[in-house]
């Protein structure tokens, strides 16, 4: 942005703005924008000004050299790196399949490595690192209940040894946050909804905003755990959490006799890793497809008797099961509440990238307010 801008979006003097751009101009804090990135219809509106006072007018950004911060969607599939600059320019993204680790060594040593790639672009300094996983986080370090399949992300032994491999402040989140978050950033989320998201992929995890717009975070790994309640509309062994997620989902199905090689089977459709055709008989598989829906009803209810959202959003693998049963849903709601939820389903096809974006958009905002605070107190140095 120009400084004419400057001036219109904070209401400070010209003296006074034209006195802040110099000093973080001197301190190599902003220069000037790329031509590319200059706004030509806001140089064009400052013409007249900028030949008054001798100065073309220039947009002004963040170096790419301060700093950067990488976001990553851990999955059990796939892996999504995103790297930004301080000014929120993306330098780097890549997805790939997830490969199994027994230990955090080896989880470490591999994802260090994606990171070190993903900042390659620039020498820029790196600053911070939010790691999205399929799992309820405690202190945004701990994993105190980690997916069976991913036993090398429990405990704090991860983020500590990716912290020192890294050089860098490293920051564990849920899924379902980061989705929120990045989902945000995209747009799909109306302004001042103040959402709950349900991330129904590996395991089942929520995202709940606060009335000041920050995510809820549990004291406890108990928060948003449904896999702790019991539900009895499935068989002996099932609880909501269960069949919300694709590892519970798949399981309850052998429990039932059918056996899937991979999850998308029980609807049929694209998937990124493919294409998969339906191939249980249809009284079964409707079967299968009603428990689900009478559990995420139940998950749905409970969220909004609880906390009263506006607006409900369903992400993760099992969108798409969950966009050709909507019309119950919304029915069942219906039939329950007063006032019941807007629900919105994500696109699953999209959600590698948008919950590395909300990581990178999260861990940016936090280097962000860290500047302007030490900036605030004399000390520009964000190292």
């Amino acid at each position: 942005m120009t400084r004419r801008e400057l001036i219109a979006d904070t209401g400070l003097s010209k003296a006074t703005i034209s006195r802040v751009v110099d000093d973080l101009e001197r301190l190599e804090l902003l220069a000037p924008a790329s031509p590319a990135g200059c706004d030509a219809s806001a140089d064009a509106v400052d013409a007249s000004a900028a030949a008054s006072r001798g100065r073309r007018p220039t947009a002004l950004t963040v170096p790419s050299e301060v700093g950067q911060v990488v976001g990553i969607s851990l999955g059990l599939q796939r892996t999504g790196v995103l790297a930004v600059d301080l000014a929120g320019r993306e330098l780097s993204w890549s997805t790939l399949a997830t490969p199994l680790h027994a230990d955090a060594g080896a989880a470490v040593e591999w994802l260090g490595g994606l990171i070190d790639r993903a900042r390659e672009r620039t020498a820029a300094p790196l600053q911070r690192v939010l790691v999205a996983v399929p799992a309820r986080v405690v202190n945004g370090v701990e994993v105190p209940h980690p997916p069976s399949a991913m036993p090398a992300i429990g405990g704090t032994v991860f983020a500590e040894k990716l912290a020192a491999a890294v050089g860098a402040e490293v920051e564990l989140d849920t899924d379902a946050n980061m989705a929120l978050a990045g989902l945000t950033v995209e747009g799909f989320i109306p302004g001042g909804a103040l959402p709950v998201l349900l991330n129904m992929s590996t395991v089942l995890t929520m995202a709940m905003l606060r009335r000041d717009g920050s995510s809820a975070h549990g004291v406890t790994g108990s928060f948003g755990n449904f896999s702790v309640l019991p539900f009895p509309a499935g068989d002996g062994e099932s609880t909501i959490g269960e069949l919300l997620s694709t590892h519970g989902l798949m399981q309850y199905c052998r429990r039932q006799g059918q056996a899937l090689a991979h999850i998308s089977e029980l609807w049929g459709g694209d998937d990124e890793l493919g294409r998969f055709e339906t191939t249980l008989p249809s009284a079964e598989r409707d079967a299968i497809v009603q428990v689900y829906t009478e559990a995420l009803a139940s998950a749905l209810l409970m969220i909004s008797v609880i906390s009263d959202p506006l607006l409900i959003v369903l992400a993760g693998r099992l969108a798409p099961l969950a966009e050709r049963v909507l019309p119950r849903l919304t029915e069942t709601l219906a039939d329950h509440l007063d006032e019941p939820p807007q629900i919105l389903i994500a696109n699953a096809r999209t959600r590698a990238h948008t919950t590395s974006l909300g990581a990178a958009h999260t861990a940016l905002t936090a280097v962000q307010r860290r500047l302007r605070e030490r900036l605030t107190n004399g000390t520009w140095s964000i190292d």
